[in-house]
């Protein structure tokens, strides 16, 4: 059974991606958080094995989603991270030139047939990327 954390500062986004998550099986624990340092804080007792982590931050500046994604990969290189975004050009450009967690991606709005096959693959065992 995987635990799995969703950050979204988006609300709507947030509750439906839990809540979508919350009912697939393979998945014990799914929780939501809406700012960046309450998932890192999280993070750090090792409760997660995947995270949703979405990369749009209306009151952050831009790069602060990358800060995030580096302080993840610090804190464990295993954890499988699921980037979301409404602009993946420009997300993608930024992520393949950091050391950071890249286990899949998303688009918004994020769409349940896609969710649960990244959920199915990590719960067979996959690999860190897809």
């Amino acid at each position: 059974m995987m635990n799995v954390a969703v950050c979204d500062e988006d609300r709507l986004t947030l509750r439906q991606v839990v809540e979508k998550i919350s009912h697939m099986k393979g998945t014990s624990v799914c929780e939501g958080y809406d700012n960046f340092q309450e998932l890192i804080q999280a993070l750090r007792s090792g409760r997660y094995q995947i995270v949703f982590l979405s990369m749009d931050w209306k009151n952050s500046c831009e790069r602060y989603g990358l800060q995030t994604a580096r302080q993840i990969y610090k804190i464990s290189p295993d954890i499988k991270v699921i980037y979301m975004t409404a602009n993946p050009q420009q997300v993608v450009e930024q992520l393949f030139l950091e050391p950071v967690n890249r286990s899949g991606f998303l688009v918004k709005p994020v769409e349940g047939e896609i969710l649960t096959k990244y959920i199915e693959y990590f719960v067979r065992g996959g690999e860190s990327r897809i």
